[in-house]
């Protein structure tokens, strides 16, 4: 057959690769979709959640002031109504004497034997997170713990003097966590818990807990949607978001390098109002008010089923208490990647190549095999002439 006819139907073969299967192999690279695998590990323990308590709208962690019985969250109060001042001074005294501190909450965190799960002191950390809730108070309890509703059963019981108020109570990663109501903001579990006056002492409210990893990708579509360091907390992005926009850190947060403390009570109210920003708005909000991403691995806690409400009464337990341990120590791990990852890419494209125009990686050594016999041949004619 003559080259010609060779060259004319390598001509049609390949127009046709370009228009049936190259540009939407290429395409379909392109636009980079994600794929989430989902898997079962079993370890047979878990690490527990930090739990986070803070007061409620429904009754504050404040030691109100006569005439402010309550108040909503519509009502946004701030730190100057609650301490009924405007000196900073002022303020920060009202502070450390009237936010109650955790045994003032919860009076005893531990087993369901009476052991106390609390080690030490640096178990527990402390913030300060809109006038609506006070203090709120993050325990970290270390223990590795399986399922067993005994052995690995965690017990928060409610100090007496804070019956008739309420509180939130959060589950949640150590790097993930922000003051947000919002389920989609701060996915984890969560829930309200009013310590009704008239409930009788022992009684339980009892929750099962089950985790689920998240490994997220940290760039989707070339735009960064979370942040893969390992020392990151939302948190501390968020205040520090917070200072370096309004110029200085309130008394209450930690200091920030080279960021001066809040000398004026407008300073602390523009602070505070990106505070209830955080509390009522949807994340996509919260992300672009402060650049703060979520972790790409995290752990996310969910109830299981309805709560349980027995009474069990001791001397330890003589009061409401909550308690809550693990459904089960196997866990779900979600895990991102791309659906049409580069080697996947090469190999049908290199595939679809190779059907319609015979195209391998041996052809490319078959080629500059050829070149290299006849330029050899050329060199020895013309040696020969």
């Amino acid at each position: 057959m003559s080259p010609l006819w060779k060259i004319l139907f390598a001509s049609i073969m390949f127009i046709a690769f370009i228009s049936l299967q190259a540009f939407s192999l290429i395409n379909k690279y392109l636009d980079k979709e994600v794929l989430v695998t989902s898997k079962v590990i079993r370890e047979g323990k878990l690490t527990a959640p930090i739990m986070t308590i803070c007061g409620s709208v429904y009754g504050s962690s404040w030691q109100l002031p006569d005439g402010l019985d309550s108040f909503t969250s519509k009502d946004e109060p701030t730190m100057e109504q609650i301490c009924q001042s405007m000196n900073i001074s002022d303020l920060e005294e009202c502070y450390k004497t009237k936010t109650l501190e955790l045994n003032e909450i919860i009076k005893f965190v531990g087993d369901k034997t009476g052991k106390s799960r609390i080690n030490n002191s640096e178990d527990i950390s402390t913030h300060y997170h809109t006038s609506a809730n006070g203090k709120c108070h993050s325990i970290q309890i270390k223990d590795d713990l399986k399922a067993h509703m005994i052995n690995d059963a965690v017990v928060l019981a409610v100090n007496e003097t804070f019956v008739g108020k309420g509180f939130y109570l959060f589950f949640h990663d150590p790097q993930y966590y922000m003051m947000a109501t919002n389920p989609l903001s701060l996915k984890t579990a969560q829930f309200t818990q009013i310590v009704e006056r008239d409930r009788e002492n022992g009684t339980f409210n009892w929750y099962y807990l089950a985790a689920k990893k998240h490994n997220n990708m940290e760039v989707k579509s070339g735009v960064q949607v979370c942040n893969k360091d390992e020392n990151y907390k939302v948190m501390d992005c968020i205040k520090k978001s917070s200072a370096e926009k309004i110029g200085c850190t309130p008394f209450y947060d930690p200091e920030i390098e080279r960021i001066p403390k809040c000398t004026k009570t407008e300073e602390l109210a523009a602070h505070e109002k990106i505070e209830y920003l955080i509390w009522n708005e949807e994340r996509a909000v919260i992300e672009n008010s402060t650049g703060c991403l979520p972790p790409c691995s995290y752990y996310e806690y969910e109830f299981v089923g309805d709560v349980q409400s027995f009474v069990s009464k001791t001397d330890v337990f003589d009061t409401f208490m909550i308690g809550w341990n693990f459904v089960s120590t196997d866990y779900e791990e979600l895990k991102e990647g791309l659906a049409y990852p580069p080697e996947s890419f090469i190999a049908e494209f290199g595939g679809t190549l190779g059907l319609f125009l015979g195209f391998s990686f041996m052809s490319i050594y078959d080629l500059v095999e050829m070149c290299f016999e006849k330029a050899k041949s050329a060199k020895i004619v013309h040696i020969l002439n």
